[in-house]
């Protein structure tokens, strides 16, 4: 019993760590993502590679105080902070209103 408490108490979590901590270190994560959205979906760009999401997809999203979360399928999501949406958030709030399935909490 104590092993198995021990698995996800301790070296579990500790996994988990080590993971996020190489992750953070890669290139990809340090350089960022750009999201841009226009009259047809969102298109994500990182290091000259982009992707694009059409509206028709059926985005959903959630509002909340302080984040603005975009699903664009059932695995990934794109998180917007307030500190990167600033002067924008009304315009941003506006289209996914338009265009998305959205919650509000």
């Amino acid at each position: 019993f104590v092993l198995l408490a021990n698995m996800f108490l301790i070296i579990q979590p500790a996994m988990l760590y080590l993971k996020s901590a190489k992750q953070a270190r890669s290139e990809a994560i340090r350089v960022g993502l750009s999201l841009e959205m226009n009259d047809e979906g969102i298109v994500v760009s990182s290091k000259g590679e982009s992707i694009d999401f059409k509206w028709e997809s059926g985005f959903r999203s959630r509002i909340v105080p302080g984040i603005i979360i975009i699903y664009v399928d059932a695995v990934r999501g794109y998180l917007l902070p307030d500190r990167y949406t600033k002067e924008n958030k009304e315009k941003i709030v506006a289209v996914l209103k338009e265009k998305t399935r959205v919650s509000l909490l």
